[in-house]
């Protein structure tokens, strides 16, 4: 809600606060699957740190500019960092669970850490618009303090190490993305209900951006 009123402030019309929302959007679909081979590949641990990076590097972009491309910019980077942190931490504490022969603990503990998730942000609604009334930039700024200090703790998790079998081969980005292709596809597959709550979510992301282009293509001419 804030965003839109900052943009807004900014100078901008709805029907650029609009197709912002479709970048955003937009580039989380396309990003989605590929973020997820690269903490394959480097690591949840480094997926992570890569995701902190950018949401802290989108909060600096947000804080220093009023230019409609670059806060398309900060919004492609902030969709790209919640997608290296999508699915990342769940792994990782699973992982080390499974290690220490705690997982069958796992969903009691993931949904004590939702919880304190869930708090957090309604603090940081409340706080956040409480900031606003007061400037724009401090929701910005404490947004990128934030960012940073979440990326401390980050830095010292021990990632353990997680065996594929026997198999130690080289596995390369690709074939990483087409395996997750594959399963995400052989899962939707096995699972109806799933399946028609990814396509009309997929849809409802289509349309939105769909919508904001249309509304915008007229200012661009």
């Amino acid at each position: 809600m804030y965003l839109g009123a900052y943009f807004l402030y900014c100078g901008l019309n709805l029907a650029q606060v609009g197709f912002l929302e479709g970048i955003y959007h937009a580039t989380s679909i396309v990003c989605e699957i590929p973020s997820g081979a690269v903490a394959d590949l480097l690591g949840r641990k480094r997926s992570m740190v890569l995701g902190r990076i950018c949401i802290a590097l989108s909060c600096m972009i947000m804080l220093l500019t009023k230019n409609f491309w670059l806060f398309a910019l900060s919004f492609m980077v902030q969709a790209m960092g919640n997608n290296f942190n999508s699915g990342s931490e769940e792994a990782l504490i699973y992982d080390s669970m499974k290690c220490a022969g705690q997982e069958e603990q796992y969903i009691s503990v993931w949904g004590k850490l939702n919880m304190i998730l869930e708090a957090a942000q309604g603090i940081a609604t409340v706080a956040g618009g409480i900031l606003a009334e007061y400037s724009y930039f401090w929701c910005y700024f404490f947004c990128l303090i934030i960012s940073l200090l979440a990326l401390i703790p980050v830095l010292f998790l021990v990632e353990v190490p997680v065996s594929s079998g026997s198999e130690t081969k080289r596995i390369y980005f690709w074939g990483i993305v087409y395996s997750h292709f594959r399963i995400s596809f052989t899962v939707l597959k096995g699972d109806l209900l799933l399946f028609l709550r990814f396509m009309e979510d997929s849809c409802w992301r289509l349309w939105g951006c769909g919508r904001a282009h249309k509304a915008f293509l007229p200012l661009s001419l």
